[in-house]
């Protein structure tokens, strides 16, 4: 039975990176889209209206304007959770508020499961915990049922990089590949 430890501390990137994973945030992105279209498909129809008809209505303007508005909020929100910056800035954000998230965290993966320290708490996982995983450049980030990232495991905190292929030897045995 082969058992590591990774020793790291938690960067924004990493939290960007593994919030990027999340149906949550893929469906909030899609419904924002929808909105900014929405909100331009409006403020066309209401132009249109203002150029094309003779006795405008009396909010016409108004109404456009309104639309012209929601149309860059929407777009702003797009922009902040498709793009790398807005999605690290985030992460920062959160990143700062939370106490865990500057801690020296040690990693402990084994057949059994994940063992996760810091100065302040200890937490176990089984593998069952996890229903997926999604490997990328810097980490592997691991997947609750839901689709959900529920940890990563920041490539960096390998003692030795020989430790990556047998880690992802590990956790494919355990969860899917999403």
């Amino acid at each position: 039975m082969q058992a590591f430890t990774l020793t790291y501390m938690p960067e924004p990137g990493d939290l960007a990176e593994a919030s990027a994973t999340s149906p949550r945030l893929r469906r909030s992105r899609n419904r924002a889209v929808r909105n900014a279209a929405s909100s331009l498909l409006v403020m066309m129809l209401f132009g249109v209206i203002e150029i094309c008809v003779p006795e405008k209505p009396p909010a016409t303007f108004l109404i456009m304007f309104l639309c012209a508005g929601l149309f860059v909020k929407y777009t702003r929100t797009v922009l902040i959770l498709s793009t790398r910056w807005g999605m690290r800035r985030g992460a920062e954000k959160v990143g700062s508020r939370s106490e865990e998230a500057k801690q020296v965290h040690e990693a402990t993966v084994t057949e059994d499961g994940l063992t996760v320290r810091t100065s302040e708490t200890a937490c176990s996982y089984a593998w069952d915990a996890f229903g997926a995983f999604v490997e990328t450049e810097r980490q592997f980030i691991l997947l609750d049922a839901s689709g959900e990232p529920a940890f990563s495991l920041p490539k960096r905190g390998f003692a030795d990089p020989s430790l990556v292929p047998v880690c992802r030897r590990l956790v494919a045995e355990h969860c899917r590949h999403a």
